[in-house]
């Protein structure tokens, strides 16, 4: 029999407080930072007003339609949503006559998300109590999570991984709550403005365990609570946009003005991170601590000329990845970080050194920092950036244990010793600041905290298109997934000047790429796209405005190494295939093989991708390029991409005060017929690189450019 009281008393309240979502655009987003409280359900309807009641009393559904009950969906690859496994129980109900009966098969790759038009939509100055029952037929650890999208019509992702709190449950009803506030946790203006719940088996989205888990009786209030010194909102420190150089149009013309020059270049934009100083296959260093590269991986790092790179974990002597039980001391790791710099090529001037375990579990005291400055001025090495910390922040947001950093203050503090040990032990030393570019306590807190104590400040600025929850196109990942992340990076500039007025404190970040999970939900490392073509234009984009723009100062992709090729995603050369490169080698032998000393000023026309809808604000021009010069003015260097995936384009380059002669121009892509989803390695060369054809007409030079594509042509003054 139905419980009209009930019925009364749940779905009424329920339907007069939907809210539905807008299309307002944003250009940058944070996650929730989420603290547990312990107030009780009928104190939390006293505190604040209702904005969203859930008892899952929605009795059409309850037999006669199987799959997730209304305002509800179930994300995830099509196949694996398993409908008749997300539905209403009326057997188990913490009140009410029905709950939210969850269960996920083995390798299940699906998650529970509360319906886009049901999203949560903040206030400034709001404080915001999530409130839950929950149980499971065993004991177990599932989580819940807080999404965050700019948009919702169409979906903007978040620019930041979500936040996700693991609960423990159990076969007995238990209420979990969470409250955050706007202004502290989190920004709605310009970053949050739509969040909605979500309920995950396993972080990792596919494990091999069943679970089944119940929801019911899901509150959301809302309060007004005041917040002592909140970190600066970031619209007050917003960026005037991004500088395309191009303006819409239907022909592709470059203006390029030698004598315009507009700021120094920065080759060290090109640089690529290492992983660690030994792993037992990939090295560089054995567990015994030999070197171990193949002199073919070792060759072909060589012919990069890196600019930039680095190591994280040097100093991380009882890592798990000594596995032989020799445990290595501080000054044996960084003499071996020299030689590897000696073995490859790289400048120890660009260099950078993190000491901590890389996955933020543990830290070192400040006089291990300053021990190992110390024995760099020693030795005479040149080694002079420092990164405190690899990513401190992501254990706190993922609820990892353990975990070295549990809140951005426990980093603050962390950071204040050891940078002040690090500038005692070398005035000149270079200190980097690790932070979440969205975040505000992991962000803007941190930044103006430590004002005065960072040299430079580390990001990490992935690209995080939104391909797990629905079908991201190339170029809507490789253009607009950029601007996105390029928009972030520019508005994180403001905040850095806003809090450091009288110093030039620059991004120089030590990794980045193209990341997230696929359709498949498969783990970045597992996704070919991550470092296939996808990536390769992706990165050739981002490296455009980099060198243009002047963004960032120093930029450095991750990473170099991988052991098994059957974990293509993100990675440069794999040592199981040493005689083999990949696409983004390429890409990246080119690209710094083709900038030059100054960035002279370029404008002209292009077509834009998108227009006419809520991604406008997000634009960009489908041939983004970039022009340099050498000092003497001798030798000019031009970079285009076409960021469609299939439109070949007529170019017209035009060249004021340059007279073009022995041009080389050298087309990278990829040619094979399964390039969308090819794997990275390459049999050849001929796969990834062509000459280029052109014809040139006095001052101008014109050419065709294949969709997915970059051009790199050089050309010397015939007017010199």
């Amino acid at each position: 029999m139905l419980n009209l009281k009930y019925l009364i008393s749940r779905v009424i309240p329920y339907l007069s407080t939907i809210r539905f979502s807008n299309n307002r655009q944003f250009q940058s987003i944070a996650f929730v930072y989420l603290i547990v409280i312990g107030t009780s359900f009928a104190d939390e309807k006293r505190q604040g007003r209702i904005i969203l009641e859930d008892g899952f009393e929605q009795f059409e559904k309850i037999l006669t339609q199987e799959g997730p009950p209304n305002g509800w969906s179930i994300w995830g690859k099509e196949s694996v949503k398993d409908r008749p496994n997300f539905i209403i129980d009326t057997k188990n109900a913490h009140s009410g006559e029905a709950s939210f009966r969850i269960h996920h098969l083995a390798e299940s790759t699906s998650f529970t998300v509360l319906d886009t038009k049901r999203a949560i939509r903040p206030e400034k100055g709001g404080a915001y109590t999530i409130s839950f029952w929950a149980k499971s037929d065993e004991d177990t650890e599932i989580f819940f999570g807080i999404n965050a999208y700019n948009s919702l019509q169409p979906k903007i992702d978040r620019a930041f991984s979500p936040d996700y709190r693991p609960i423990h449950v159990n076969p007995k009803w238990t209420r979990f709550s969470f409250t955050f506030n706007e202004g502290l946790h989190f920004f709605v203006t310009g970053q949050s403005p739509h969040l909605l719940l979500t309920f995950l088996s396993k972080l990792t989205r596919g494990t091999d365990e069943e679970k089944t888990f119940w929801l019911d009786d899901i509150l959301v209030s809302e309060s007004k609570t005041p917040v002592l010194s909140p970190p600066t909102d970031t619209s007050v420190t917003s960026s005037a946009g991004l500088h395309h150089a191009m303006k819409p149009g239907k022909e592709v013309i470059f203006n390029v003005d030698v004598t315009r020059r507009i700021r120094p270049c920065y080759r060290e934009i090109a640089g690529i991170s290492f992983w660690r100083l030994q792993h037992p296959v990939s090295g560089p260093f054995n567990a015994k601590g030999h070197y171990s590269l193949n002199s073919k991986i070792e060759q072909s790092i060589r012919d990069l000329h890196l600019p930039m790179s680095r190591l994280f974990g040097v100093g991380d002597e009882t890592s798990p990845g000594n596995i032989s039980g020799e445990p290595w001391s501080i000054e044996h790791s960084i003499d071996r970080a020299a030689t590897l710099c000696r073995k490859v090529g790289a400048p120890q001037e660009w260099f950078f050194l993190e000491l901590e375990n890389p996955e933020a579990h543990t830290s070192l005291p400040p006089e291990t920092w300053a021990r190992a400055v110390n024995y760099v001025k020693k030795k005479g090495y040149s080694f002079q950036y420092w990164e405190v910390s690899n990513e401190p922040y992501a254990n706190a947001v993922l609820g990892r244990q353990p975990m070295a950093f549990p809140k951005p203050e426990d980093y603050l503090q962390h950071f204040l010793k050891v940078s002040r040990s690090i500038h005692e032990s070398d005035p000149q030393a270079q200190v980097g600041l690790s932070i979440v570019k969205n975040n505000p306590m992991w962000s803007s807190y941190l930044l103006r905290e430590a004002a005065g104590s960072y040299d430079f400040v580390v990001p990490h600025l992935y690209t995080f298109p939104e391909s797990t929850m629905s079908k991201a196109d190339f170029t809507s990942v490789v253009l607009t997934a950029n601007a996105k992340t390029l928009n972030s990076a520019l508005e994180l500039n403001a905040r850095i000047r806003h809090y450091n007025p009288e110093r030039t404190i620059p991004i120089l970040d030590t990794e980045w790429g193209l990341h997230g999970f696929d359709l498949n939900a498969d783990a970045p490392g597992l996704v070919a796209r991550n470092s296939n073509i996808w990536a390769g234009i992706h990165d050739a984009v981002r490296l455009i405005y980099y060198a243009r723009e002047g963004i960032v100062r120093g930029a450095s992709a991750w990473s170099m190494l991988s052991s098994d090729r059957q974990q293509p995603g993100l990675k440069f050369l794999f040592t199981d295939a040493p005689e083999q490169l990949t696409l983004r080698y390429w890409l990246y032998y080119h690209f710094g093989r083709n900038l030059g000393d100054r960035v002279v000023k370029i404008d002209g026309t292009s077509p834009f991708f998108p227009s006419g809808n809520a991604l406008e604000a997000f634009a960009m021009p489908v041939t983004p390029a970039v022009a340099t010069i050498s000092d003497d003015g001798k030798k000019l260097f031009f970079i285009v991409a076409n960021g469609t995936w299939d439109e070949e384009l007529d170019c017209n380059l035009q060249l004021q005060e340059f007279q073009p002669k022995n041009v080389t121009a050298v087309l990278f892509s990829d040619f094979r017929k399964n390039a969308s989803v090819a794997h990275p390695l390459l049999k050849q060369k001929e796969e990834a690189m062509r000459n280029l054809d052109f014809q040139i007409t006095q001052k101008n030079l014109q050419f065709k450019l294949p969709g997915h594509s970059v051009a790199f042509i050089q050309m010397e003054n015939e007017l010199d």
